[in-house]
């Protein structure tokens, strides 16, 4: 049980990064690389201090992934 939460939380982790880098990579080349290499801090900056309607989807599939992989490894896997 332990293990499919992990992996739909890494799934879902996953998807909502390669969005947010593409959101980004769409108004710049440069801020894409700078969500690229730091995403938890441009995903915080950028949901709550720039475009919280537009960011908000991307922020809680990425935050409830990070619940599921949590919940998945305190169950064991």
């Amino acid at each position: 049980m332990g293990a499919l939460l992990v992996l739909a939380g890494t799934l879902l982790l996953m998807m909502s990064s390669i969005w947010m880098i593409g959101e980004a990579l769409k108004k710049d080349v440069l801020l894409g690389a700078v969500a690229l290499l730091a995403f938890p801090v441009y995903s915080i900056y950028y949901t709550f201090f720039v475009d919280y309607k537009k960011a908000s989807v991307h922020f809680y599939t990425g935050l409830g992934g990070f619940c599921l992989v949590i919940a998945g490894s305190l169950t064991g896997i």
